[in-house]
């Protein structure tokens, strides 16, 4: 075929123990896989073996863009990661994670589509990619040091211009919830990936690029790029969009923190702007014109006295230390402190806030107390700061707590390996006391994978998304690898008008409202042919809808696109206000990807390519001994879920039992999974068929699984 333009031409290749640094073609991958995860995928299965354990210098880390990558594409600055994950548990196994910024577009303009980095290095290292040349060098002046001064160090060698990934002490050390972190508010946070690196005696990947991309149809992707903009466009004050029901609509917020001046509600952030000690901002990654990343410039004073450093945070981790209390309007210093310390050392959010929750639950039962944590665990939570004083109080915990964590001492070693790992840990040790295992109880309520993969990862939104149509989602997330909630898609795609507050009010588009279902079900019937999952609870017909959402789920990750910003924050894929009916534009994406490649897909060719690297996905995972019996969710967080009913965002349990009283039941569920087995064309364990490979165009990867007894 026609090589597809948009791309950079070749992926990187380095292995650090032997230093030889080598180039693949990207056109052998791009046809089939597209790019980003796709392309990830398929390399994995191609190198790293079942054997291999994440920390052996043979798993590999596979960085990749894709064709909409560096160009106008909106919201395209992603980048997918794929490796052998060490959080995974109990077992090691392939995991995906995705960080936006700007890094992977400099790594297209300087001549990579990706980057795939293998063995181990002698001695701390980092690699360095400029213009088409690449280079292993010496880090042992930047071992040790936080993030922060990593890229600090790096911007001074190598100009402020280069785009870094780096890793901090928690990485170095081999956490298993190390992250890698890119500028201050951006990262590749699950997975574990931050510990990959410190394996190999990685501490940073720096690219510098000055070169351009040829696209297929400039003027079509500009048409588009404004196109795009449009649907995503805020509604701020009085202003009347040109769609939806033609209404004026006011005070119409975007995400809490981000956009005060569309009518989001007040904040400690803003207090502090008020009486000038911060400036609060915003920013993007590239290619985006959404700028969801809340940004802070403290004053001198704050500065000086603090230790705080100008930065920018963005959704979980701009509140995640308050999580359990849910303080929105305490977004604050304290919480600024602890997300920089947090991202210094190179620490997963979303990890280390479950934490808070078995510290909330195992104090109450004396399980955790100061002399067995080392911890002043009765200050969590009591953190203050002064305004006019400008003093701290309180800050015992957040400061002990994440120094131990990141630097793997003491209690903080147990808790650097992950909260699945911690709570094994406590069960066994006597010095927890005769209750010690009630808190495996409350673990498992943010924890509800019961299965041998993806427990290492709690859930991000327990409610299920209002409720109503449990089955959809219940099955799209118990298949993954890890916790697919933060892709979004059923998120955006139950929500019309995401989190636009005032625009649902507008619009009598709340939820269970006659509208809502109305809409919900039409969109539904558009694109997975059936509207039947849009009747409460949503059992029939959920493995349909399932099916689709990981179609959705893979191509977000492949081309790239920001979950965010296509399915989440604004859902401009499913809802805007700014079209006559309220819909957006759900082939954005195959919009965008037609333009700069030059291809001529339909989306359902676009999303039979997804489906294939789902299926491998799936199909590497049965590799590494992923069964039917590991899709499952424990019987502790459905308990749970039952009592607390329809609970807050985020609430551990608030899952199960949705408005109006609706339960999901696990035996219907299992239902759904059997159907969605066939649905896939996978057989009664979960395997995919040699049939269905075949289809695909997979035929080396049955062969693969049939000689290993897999099928």
């Amino acid at each position: 075929m026609t090589e597809l333009k948009g791309y950079a031409g070749k992926i990187a290749k380095v292995d650090l123990g032997s230093g030889k640094l080598t180039t693949v073609d990207t056109q052998k991958y791009a046809d089939k896989y597209i790019g980003g995860r796709g392309i990830a995928t398929r390399m994995y299965f191609e190198e790293v073996m079942p054997e291999v354990r994440a920390f052996d210098p043979e798993n590999s880390l596979y960085f990749m863009t894709g064709p909409l990558s560096g160009t106008l594409g909106t919201g395209s600055g992603r980048v997918s990661l794929v490796s052998k994950s060490p959080q995974s548990y109990p077992v090691e196994s392939i995991c995906d994670s995705n960080c936006g910024g700007d890094f992977g577009p400099y790594l297209k303009f300087a001549g990579f589509d990706g980057l795939a980095v293998t063995g181990k290095a002698d001695s701390p290292s980092y690699l360095y990619i400029e213009d088409g040349n690449m280079e292993i060098l010496d880090a042992s002046d930047l071992w040790g040091l936080g993030t922060y001064e990593t890229q600090r160090k790096i911007w001074r060698k190598h100009g402020p211009e280069s785009k870094v990934y780096v890793i901090g002490p928690a990485g170095e050390k081999l956490a298993r919830i190390a992250i890698i972190q890119h500028q201050s508010g951006n990262a590749f946070g699950q997975g574990g990936f931050g510990a990959v690196m410190g394996s190999k005696n990685l501490k940073a990947i720096v690219v510098k690029g000055t070169g351009s991309l040829e696209v297929a149809d400039p003027k079509k992707l500009i048409d588009l790029r404004l196109y795009s903009n449009e649907l995503i466009s805020p509604v701020k004050f009085g202003e009347t969009t040109g769609g939806f029901k033609k209404k004026p609509f006011v005070n119409s917020a975007g995400y809490f923190q981000h956009w005060l001046d569309e009518g989001s509600f007040w904040t400690g952030w803003h207090t502090y702007e008020k009486e000038g000690i911060a400036k609060l901002g915003n920013s993007s990654c590239f290619g985006c014109p959404f700028s969801c990343q809340t940004t802070m410039k403290w004053s001198d004073d704050v500065k000086k006295k603090h230790g705080l450093e100008d930065g920018s945070t963005t959704c979980f981790e701009a509140w995640g230390y308050y999580q359990q209390w849910y303080k929105y309007a305490d977004i604050d210093v304290p919480q600024f402190k602890w997300n920089q310390v947090l991202n210094d050392y190179g620490l997963n959010s979303v990890e280390v806030t479950a934490l808070y929750w078995l510290i909330e639950k195992g104090r109450a039962e004396g399980i955790l107390t100061a002399e067995n944590t080392g911890w002043p665990i009765e200050l969590m939570g009591t953190e203050k700061y002064d305004i006019k004083a400008n003093e701290l109080s309180n800050m015992g915990f957040i400061e002990k707590h994440l120094l131990d964590i990141g630097n793997r001492v003491g209690f903080g070693y147990q808790v650097s390996e992950g909260m699945s790992r911690l709570i094994d840990y406590i069960d066994s040790e006597p010095k927890f006391g005769p209750n010690r295992k009630k808190l495996r109880y409350w673990y498992n309520t943010l924890y509800p994978k019961a299965g041998s993969f993806a427990d290492g990862y709690r859930t991000h939104f327990n409610q299920i998304h209002f409720g109503p149509m449990f089955y959809a989602t219940m099955m799209y997330q118990i298949v993954a690898q890890r916790d697919p909630e933060t892709k979004h898609v059923d998120n955006g795609f139950f929500n019309p008008f995401a989190y636009q507050a005032n625009i649902k009010n507008a619009t009598g588009c709340q939820p269970e409202s006659e509208t809502w279902y109305k809409m919900v079900s039409t969109l539904m019937k558009r694109y997975t042919g059936t509207d039947k999952a849009a009747t409460p609870p949503g059992f029939e017909d959920a493995e349909v809808v399932a099916k689709w959402f990981w179609r959705m789920n893979l191509e977000t990750d492949m081309l790239p696109l920001c979950d965010w910003l296509m399915q989440d924050l604004r859902a401009v894929r499913f809802w805007s206000v700014w079209t006559e009916d309220g819909f957006g534009d759900m082939e954005l994406g195959k919009k965008f990807y037609n333009a700069i490649t030059g291809n001529n897909l339909s989306q359902e060719e676009i999303w039979e390519k997804t489906e294939a690297v789902f299926t491998l996905e799936r199909a590497i995972a049965c590799r590494e001994g992923r069964r039917a019996k590991d899709d499952v969710y424990n019987m502790d967080w459905y308990d749970y879920g039952k009592q607390v009913g329809c609970a807050a965002e985020g609430a551990p349990g608030g899952g199960v039992v949705g408005l109006n009283g609706r339960t999901f039941e696990p035996d219907k569920l299992q239902i759904v999974v059997e159907k969605f087995y066939t649905l896939l064309g996978w057989n009664s364990d979960g395997i995919p068929t040699k049939h269905r490979l075949e289809e695909l165009g997979l035929s080396d990867v049955a062969e693969d699984l049939k000689k290993r007894a897999v099928l």
